[in-house]
């Protein structure tokens, strides 16, 4: 994301055929998050940033990571943030520095580790929100560790706030320290139990396995390891949690990334997750992807997965093959939509038909929403250059300040900003692009639908120019040079970037 203006500038013509930025790793390099109790508030983390929304998506403002300190001195650099947004609007952020808590909507925030010893000096790899009660969430560490051989192991530990994340305790026994943990969640139905996903061992030696606790009855016992026998260390690399069905705590998602030198990456469903006789992981054939040797460029992962409210649809995507949906009750998936990119699906609480989906302006739309299963999307925000600038943040330079930063939005955001408008253009500064339209995408064979006036379309349906883009390139133009050139850039900064381990 810090790239210098030298760099930019020497990379002129890639940045003139890319319309926008899009995080191409898995799980989800991108991630929705719907405020419990305001429906005005989206955010939708990139690679290149946060974006918040206050209008329902009509327009975007920008927030960088060095607000929890990724891009300082003390941070990498190479990971996103796990998010979660709290019943009291607070927001929580989570990485490999620490944990971090706004209650201003990312203008100011608070190292939580500071004041307590136990968070102090680990690293968070996950964060999940109780979908029963947004006042709690759990935070999943992964801290290096050296035991009294001299090799590595791994501090991984479940933490709960149950006030919006003012405190945290820890919940459970440390998770087996050979495990190398992925991401964590809680069942709507059952928020006693706590999941968790990860793997033991390396290359061939390598197992993965579904963890689950639970606190009912004052439980203090075991994690309950259940080992996912399908896995092919030959062809699969990590499991995730995708999710838990709604209505049935034993009913759990999950999806494995594929080998960077070639392999599958796939769905996994087990209806059986706290059987004391083994849960069995069945594997739909129809959800698995083949993905090609690769090196840094992550291609044919099984990038999106979300769960209609009720349970009773599933939809999956990949940046290659698109959307497509199956029946919760069958798993016979079929694709919906072939021209859309996917990079993350997300179903928004309280809303019966609305799927949101991020992509990349070649497919028409950075984020898009549609209320016809993914046939057609409303485009929200056609490109980097629809950010409307920096969040409005008062200077409070002696404020509190996120793990490792050196100041609020208001202080440390401005030169990324400026950076990540140089990427998308050439101009020096990003006009939104709801001004002149964007796109709607729709799927094989299907028309275009008309945009919305977060970013609309032409008459006929084809998308028109942001007004800040100087480099000729139409977001529907999927073919020729440009399309060859957005690739090569992106493969390029996935080589200074890591796969993201949230998934939410």
């Amino acid at each position: 994301m810090r790239l210098s203006v030298a760099l930019a500038a020497s990379a002129a013509v890639i940045t003139c055929a890319l319309p926008a930025l899009a995080n191409g790793r898995f799980p989800a390099s991108n991630q929705f998050l719907f405020s419990p109790s305001n429906p005005d508030v989206i955010w939708l983390r990139a690679t290149y940033g946060i974006l918040p929304s206050t209008d329902n998506g009509a327009s975007w403002a920008y927030l960088c990571e060095d607000v929890i300190g990724l891009l300082s001195a003390g941070g990498s650099g190479y990971e996103d943030p796990a998010l979660g947004m709290m019943a009291n609007g607070n927001v929580i952020a989570t990485d490999s520095l620490g944990l971090n808590v706004s209650s201003d909507m990312g203008c100011d925030w608070t190292c939580t580790g500071n004041g307590n010893s136990a968070l102090k000096g680990q690293s968070f790899i996950d964060l999940a929100v109780f979908p029963s009660d947004a006042s709690k969430a759990v935070a999943l560490t992964s801290t290096y560790i050296t035991n009294d051989s001299s090799t590595s192991d791994t501090y991984a530990q479940v933490f709960e706030t149950t006030d919006n994340g003012a405190t945290w305790a820890a919940v459970g026994p440390p998770i087996d320290p050979s495990v190398n943990v992925q991401t964590i969640d809680v069942p709507n139905s059952d928020p006693s139990r706590i999941y968790v996903s990860g793997t033991r061992g390396y290359g061939l030696a390598k197992t993965a396995s579904l963890f689950m606790y639970t606190t009912a009855s004052g439980s203090n016992g075991p994690w309950v390891e259940q080992l996912i026998t399908p896995f092919d260390n030959t062809t699969e690399d990590s499991v995730y949690i995708a999710a838990v069905d709604p209505n049935d705590a034993d009913l759990v998602y999950l999806r494995s990334s594929g080998l960077a030198t070639g392999g599958q990456s796939r769905l996994y469903v087990t209806s059986d997750a706290s059987s004391d006789a083994g849960a069995v992981f069945n594997v739909p054939q129809s959800a698995s992807f083949d993905v090609p040797e690769a090196g840094y460029a992550i291609v044919g992962e099984l990038q999106g997965f979300a769960l209609s409210q009720d349970g009773t649809k599933v939809y999956v995507g990949t940046k290659e093959s698109g959307l497509w949906m199956a029946s919760a009750s069958d798993l016979q998936f079929e694709q919906t939509n072939s021209k859309i990119h996917v990079e993350c699906l997300a179903t928004r609480p309280g809303s019966s038909n609305e799927l949101w989906a991020c992509s990349d302006a070649v497919s028409g739309f950075v984020a898009g929403v549609s209320t016809d299963d993914g046939a057609t999307f409303t485009s929200k925000l056609c490109s980097v250059t629809g950010m409307t600038g920096v969040v409005a943040c008062p200077a409070n330079p002696s404020g509190p300040v996120g793990c490792a930063a050196d100041g609020n939005a208001a202080a440390v955001c401005m030169d990324s900003y400026n950076t990540v408008c140089l990427l998308d253009s050439l101009d020096s500064e990003c006009t939104p692009c709801s001004e002149e339209g964007g796109a709607s995408s729709s799927g094989g064979g299907g028309s275009s639908s008309g945009g919305s006036s977060s970013g609309g379309a032409t008459s006929s349906g084809a998308p028109t120019k942001a007004k800040s883009s100087s480099c000729g390139f139409s977001a529907g133009d999927s073919g020729g040079t440009g399309g060859a050139l957005g690739g090569l850039l992106l493969t390029g900064l996935a080589l200074v970037r890591r796969r993201g381990r949230g998934l939410r």
